[in-house]
């Protein structure tokens, strides 16, 4: 029996080191995203303790590139690659996007006399009538990216001055999707704030499409205020929010619910990602919007044990990615001694 201890000794030693490693491989897959080799090395050299996981990262179930965006900036790149193109202003709002874009020759202009190609592409947000006459007028071949989505915005709008209805757009002053619906459509009344609706005429019978990237929440308001403007007029509200960003701002709502720190990544000019900062902040007081992981910095999560990560739908994967891939090495380094 003497001889056959230390057998058994050995063998409940190896059986704790494998039961400890397979805690660490768990923990490592689920919390932190580690392969298994590095939790291999880490476990073998004594440095990790679960104990020391100070900060864990949730990704938001569904975030970056809608259909509409993906579709139009494959079409570009496929473009790019064949010869010279022209996108028609930003083709979506994220600078890496047009970087990468203008790298492989394309040029963004929207003076249609200074466009030097034959090839235009138009943006994901659509263009009007006038200024698609104007660019055929000068001989150029018009290769369309709008979203297929922000055409029922357009859609609505006809049907709503065919029923002799005042159209109002919920969307926001400036942006280029909501001026192409102006533009088509002059009679349209913009409605961006609450002191618009202050602004507006008398009216009696109304319809009301909205932005595509406009949050359920603000529509609401704003529904509400015209309501209360006009309490006796007929009022008909087509939503024409698009679904991806309803599932981005619900997805965004549940990270921000369980979160100290909401990382949202996007272009500071995309309005559905500013939308989503804007959210999230209704939940979780500490909420950064970058473009880049070059923008965080290890002070931003300073005390924070839960990190929720989500993205606007102008928002490549691999910004995505390598934002993601920024918060696992701070994780890391709170894990590792």
């Amino acid at each position: 029996s003497g001889a056959i201890l230390p057998f058994i000794q050995c063998f409940l030693f190896l059986k704790a080191f494998l039961q400890m490693t397979q805690s660490i491989f768990r923990m490592g897959s689920r919390k932190l995203g580690l392969g298994k080799k590095k939790l291999a090395f880490l476990a073998l050299s004594g440095k990790v303790r679960e104990k020391e996981l100070l900060m864990k990262i949730i990704r938001a179930k569904i975030m970056g590139f809608c259909s509409g965006v993906r579709r139009a900036v494959q079409m570009a790149y496929s473009l790019a690659q064949q010869g010279p193109i022209t996108l028609f202003g930003p083709l979506v709002h994220n600078q890496q996007v047009l970087a990468q874009l203008q790298a492989l020759g394309a040029e963004i202009c929207q003076d249609p006399s200074q466009i030097r190609t034959r090839r235009v592409l138009t943006t994901a947000h659509g263009l009007s009538y006038p200024r698609r006459l104007d660019l055929e007028r000068r001989g150029l071949e018009i290769i369309d990216t709008t979203c297929p989505l922000v055409y029922r915005v357009h859609q609505a709008i006809a049907r709503f001055l065919r029923m002799g209805l005042q159209p109002l757009l919920f969307g926001e002053r400036g942006h280029s999707e909501a001026q192409a619906v102006l533009e088509n459509y002059p009679a349209t009344l913009l409605v961006s704030t609450l002191s618009d609706i202050q602004n507006l005429p008398p009216l009696n019978r109304i319809g009301i499409a909205c932005q595509t990237t406009m949050t359920e929440t603000r529509v609401a308001q704003l529904f509400q205020a015209i309501r209360a403007r006009f309490p006796k007029a007929e009022i008909r509200l087509e939503d024409t929010i698009c679904g991806a960003t309803k599932q981005r701002q619900r997805s965004a709502i549940a990270v921000a619910r369980q979160s100290d720190v909401v990382v949202v990544v996007g272009g500071r000019q995309s309005k559905n990602t500013r939308e989503l900062v804007e959210t999230c902040r209704q939940y979780c007081p500490r909420v950064l919007h970058i473009e880049s992981a070059k923008e965080l910095h290890p002070d931003l999560f300073e005390g924070a044990k839960v990190v929720g990560l989500t993205a606007g739908a102008s928002t490549p994967e691999e910004s995505i990615q390598e934002v993601e891939n920024w918060l696992q090495t701070l994780s890391m380094r709170t894990l590792v001694h």
